[in-house]
């Protein structure tokens, strides 16, 4: 627990060699690869999109 309380929703912590190796990355593939993962989470069910949501607010 932190002094604000508890952690809750996503965090990440990237090395400045995994930061350097995204930014080489062609914007389009980056592109692509958002909107392929975009499809794959509007085909879910809305409950688990709901969840999904709450998870990313920090309310789970």
């Amino acid at each position: 627990m932190l002094a604000h309380g508890p952690v809750r929703g996503v965090q990440h912590y990237k090395s400045t060699e995994e930061l350097l190796a995204f930014a080489a990355i062609p914007p389009l593939k980056k592109l692509r690869w958002l909107e392929s993962v975009r499809r794959l989470v509007n085909q879910l069910p809305p409950e688990t999109q709901a969840i999904m949501q709450k998870f990313r607010r920090g309310e789970l």
